[in-house]
């Protein structure tokens, strides 16, 4: 007899595999098209150029002579992309333009055997770690022979990463080789080196990883949702090392009001502010802006004694090192970042026992959108800085030069600007009506950077620099009433959706005077991210943070057979980091999510929105954790559709590794590596594999009754119906396997599998198999069955039709 598999589109993982019964139950890279399973298409990396920092915001236009362009906003800097070339185009601080007073004398000190060089004689340079700086005059290279370093190092264009901040007048810069990546080690030690040294700042990098806190209500009922900073010691000074020991003992102030309540063993602390490169062969600038486990408290007459446990192991005994810091504390939760129950100070409200998190700590988000053929940008907490692509472009390549990155809306060289926002948290640009809005910003008239974090504001018409309301136009704001801050928005054909974290508004344009309306659409309804939702097939489908969602008018849940799949393997502390892709050639909306053991997305799940069918995937991503160096961890971090380019793209990241110390070959200390964070771009859907290596894909039913009662059944053949297409080879493989199972959720019984060969006719066409006598021999005998079906190939993709099955009835057991 022989029966045939015959199943819906979708996979369903909310309820057991048996439960799953006439349905699919589990998958990789594998998406349904046409009610059919089907391989994905393959990726590959688009060029070798590497990107500084995360990626978080990927956008594509063309201008008005046809050129195209690619742009990444990673959390450090803003790329153009032409060709095979990605040029730097990261705003220069407003204060280091060049001819403000941007010239130092003799500013560079060296020390022999360390890449890190210092920066005198600059007073309130307002530079942090990781931020970047650029020297591009050195007028006197005399001394600079000696210690083996020339101009042409120090003037390289692509500037250097700032590695320390010695005082508000001095810093250190990591000097590296750029056409090798790696670092320039002086021979010598001198100082007052560089004559007359021009240089600019670009504008202040971000962080890439979350830090949060709770509160009832999570941000609904007033409160601070920023955590309680606490002094370090500073006499003596906060940190004692002990050798061959990787547990450090931290000095704190002990007297009210200047400490939490009684820290205890397992709770952490979160340093920040920490100098001292090798304290007992500890570099402790490295454990700034991370959590670490208390492992033993000491009560003292005023200070407090906590020893905690570090990823480093001390060569040497000290007393008092280190100098200045502070820390939040974050109660004992099981888990590092401490998520549940809290962290001091970043509560809200009634209680302290809410499930809900409030950021705090704020991982970088970035915005892309364009204005005709020129682009704006923005960096959650930033002002919104404007591209040009006419004057910063020749023929369609980039200048490359200063003169050609990216300006903040006021700066000088730009007409008409009247109060732009010098803050803001998130931006777009109204595609209906031409109106730059921006959301969560500071004020009309308020230039301290101060943001309301609820309210919108627009520029004029057409018109992105002019923010001052007048009766000569139509630039304006309005404050939303419903939650804390706004999340973020989009745009759609006929208004602009806005999220707040409590809240879903419409806005429309009316023109005036109002300009635009604003209307609730509901409430009880939080966005996961600022970049999860997705404008597809006239509707904005969204990621909450407890399952999907679809606006077309009103706000519906989206079933979904894989949310718990999704949401009970989710690391929430990381939530920010969510993005939704629109992959429009297969009517499909993706979102990407960091999993519970993963600082940065690892996974994918799919919504088609024509067949109403979900799946899941990773393409090639692997778990990311932000203390464990990585190469080619894949992680996707932004994502854009196939919008003025063939395919979509996406950036990922291609290097990681956590700020370290190095041995000084020359005896000197230990000198600090600067965290490496390195990202590229990823053009999909195109070909059949996963970077020229196997693309790994595979589908596997609920299990299958193929019998009745007590009975068991007998299985002999496989009779598959599939098709391969997009074979560039001779030949192809898939594997069949049949999971024989006697009950549910027993380990399979009887589990055998196939290879089902294909001969291929011609490229890009279907193929066809010839097994003996038309099926696939396959033997076992159960109660149920599930298929997989799988391949590891790189040269061709298949697409699964009606699969049947040879068995007959075998009696009881």
């Amino acid at each position: 007899m022989l029966k045939k598999i015959e199943l819906p589109p979708g996979i369903n993982k909310e309820s057991t595999q048996y439960a799953a019964a006439g349905a699919w139950y589990d998958a990789n890279n594998v998406r349904f098209r046409r009610g059919n399973a089907e391989v994905i298409g393959g990726w590959s990396r688009d060029s070798t150029y590497d990107l500084q920092g995360f990626g978080r915001a990927s956008f594509s236009s063309r201008d008005y002579m046809g050129n195209n362009y690619q742009f990444v906003g990673t959390d450090w800097k803003y790329y153009v992309i032409v060709g095979t070339l990605a040029y730097d185009i990261t705003p220069v601080r407003l204060d280091s333009v060049a001819g403000s007073g941007t010239t130092l004398t003799g500013p560079f000190t060296f020390t022999n055997g360390d890449p890190n060089i210092l920066v005198d004689e600059h007073s309130d340079h307002g530079l942090s770690v990781n931020d970047w700086v650029v020297f591009y005059s050195v007028s006197d290279d005399t001394g600079l022979s000696g210690v083996g370093v020339t101009v042409a190092n120090l003037t390289q264009a692509h500037g250097f990463q700032v590695s320390d901040i010695v005082s508000s007048a001095k810093y250190k810069f990591y000097l590296v080789d750029w056409e090798t990546g790696s670092p320039i080690i002086p021979n010598g030690t001198d100082s007052d080196l560089g004559g007359n040294v021009e240089y600019y700042y670009k504008v202040t990098s971000g962080v890439s990883t979350q830090v949060v806190g709770q509160g009832w209500g999570a941000g609904l009922w007033g409160g601070s949702g920023t955590p309680t900073s606490y002094e370090l010691s500073t006499s003596p000074q906060p940190i004692t090392t002990l050798d061959t020991s990787s547990e450090i003992t931290v000095e704190i102030f002990g007297d009210e009001p200047s400490s939490p309540a009684a820290i205890a063993v397992d709770d952490q602390l979160y340093l920040l502010g920490l100098t001292g490169t090798s304290v007992g062969g500890v570099n402790l600038e490295v454990l700034n802006g991370r959590w670490w486990t208390v492992t033993d408290v000491s009560r003292l007459v005023s200070d407090d004694e906590v020893k905690v446990q570090i990823d480093q192991t001390a060569t040497g005994s000290v007393t008092g090192g280190g100098t200045g810091g502070s820390y939040y504390r974050g109660y004992n939760t099981g888990a590092i970042p401490p998520v549940d129950p809290s962290v001091d100070g970043a509560t809200r409200g009634w209680g302290d026992a809410s499930e809900a998190t409030i950021e705090t700590g704020t991982v970088r988000r970035v915005y892309i959108d364009n204005y005709g053929e020129d682009l704006l940008f923005a960096n959650s907490g930033g002002p919104i800085y404007y591209w040009d692509t006419s004057q910063n472009t020749s023929s369609g390549v980039p200048l490359g030069t200063e003169a050609g990155v990216a300006k903040q809306l006021n700066d000088t060289s730009f007409t008409g600007n009247t109060n732009t926002p010098v803050v803001i948290h998130s931006f777009l640009v109204s595609k209906k009506d031409g109106h730059c809005v921006a959301f969560g910003c500071n004020d009309v008239g308020v230039e301290d950077g101060t943001m309301n974090s609820l309210l919108v504001r627009w520029s004029d018409q057409n018109n992105p620099f002019d923010w001052l309301p007048s009766i000569t136009n139509t630039s304006g704001g309005q404050v939303l009433r419903v939650g804390s801050q706004i999340l973020g928005g989009i745009s759609t054909k006929d208004e602009v959706v806005i999220f707040t974290d409590a809240a879903v508004y419409s806005m429309r344009f009316v023109g005036p005077p109002d300009v635009f309306s604003f209307n609730l659409i509901t409430q009880g309804v939080e966005i996961v991210s600022s970049l999860s939702a997705v404008n597809a097939s006239n509707a904005v489908f969204f990621m909450g943070r407890d399952g999907f969602y679809v606006y077309t008018g009103s706000v519906s849940p989206l079933p979904c057979p894989v949310a718990n799949y999704v949401f009970d393997d989710f690391n929430e502390s990381q939530k920010a980091k969510c993005f939704g892709a629109a992959n429009s050639a297969f009517s499909e909306v993706m979102w990407f999510y960091p999993t519970a053991d993963s600082f940065e997305p690892d996974r994918f799940v799919i919504f088609n929105y024509e067949e109403n069918s979900w799946s899941i995937g990773s393409f090639d991503m692997g778990e990311f954790t932000e203390s464990v160096a990585a190469t080619n961890p894949y992680s996707r971090t932004s994502w854009r559709d196939a919008i003025v380019f063939g395919n979509p793209m996406s950036s990922y990241i291609t290097e990681y590794a956590p700020s370290t110390t190095a041995p000084n070959l020359e005896g000197g200390d230990d000198y600090i590596v600067p965290i490496v964070k390195q990202s590229a771009v990823m053009i999909h859907e195109k070909g059949t594999s996963a970077q020229d290596t196997t693309l790994d894909a595979y589908i596997e039913s609920g299990e299958v009754d193929i019998s009745d009662g007590e009975r068991f059944s007998f299985y002999s053949r496989i009779i598959p119906d599939l098709q391969v297409f997009n074979a560039s080879g001779g030949s192809a493989q898939v594997t069949i396997s049949l999971n024989g199972r006697d009950f549910p959720g027993q380990s399979a019984s009887q589990e055998t599998s196939t290879d089902v060969d294909f001969t291929v006719v011609s490229p890009n066409s279907g193929s066809t198999f010839t097994p003996v006598n038309n099926a696939t021999s396959i033997r076992g005998r159960a109660r149920s069955v599930s298929m997989r079906v799988a391949s590891s190939a790189m040269d061709f993709q298949w697409r699964l039709g009606d699969t049947r099955l040879d068995m007959r009835p075998d009696g009881r057991r």
